[in-house]
């Protein structure tokens, strides 16, 4: 049996979902470590809505759970989290991908 990598985040949802999230703030200096991206801890984030695991248990593969939390909650401080989850909604929907009643 082969083993699939079950993708989270298509090309196209993530294209929908990028213009409503905003860039990652740098220091004026430019010290500290960059910021993960975006799309990683929104990957990071639906990893851990759609299996119902605690943080802790997020797989090495995306940031840290700290961070991909931090930006779950700056983004809902920001009102964007609501936006961006209502159109991966629409683009789920779109393509057939959510199961009706």
């Amino acid at each position: 049996m082969s083993k699939k990598r079950f993708i989270l985040l298509t090309d196209a949802q993530w294209e929908v979902i990028e213009p409503l999230l905003p860039e990652p703030k740098r220091r004026k200096d430019n010290r500290g470590r960059p910021w993960a991206s975006n799309r990683a801890c929104l990957e990071g984030i639906l990893w851990v809505l759609q299996t119902g695991a605690a943080w802790r248990f997020l797989p090495d593969k995306y940031p840290s759970p700290a961070t991909c939390w931090r930006r779950l909650k700056q983004w809902e401080a920001e009102d964007v989290w609501l936006d961006a989850w209502r159109a991966l909604l629409g683009a789920l929907d779109g393509e057939g991908l959510l199961k009706g009643e």
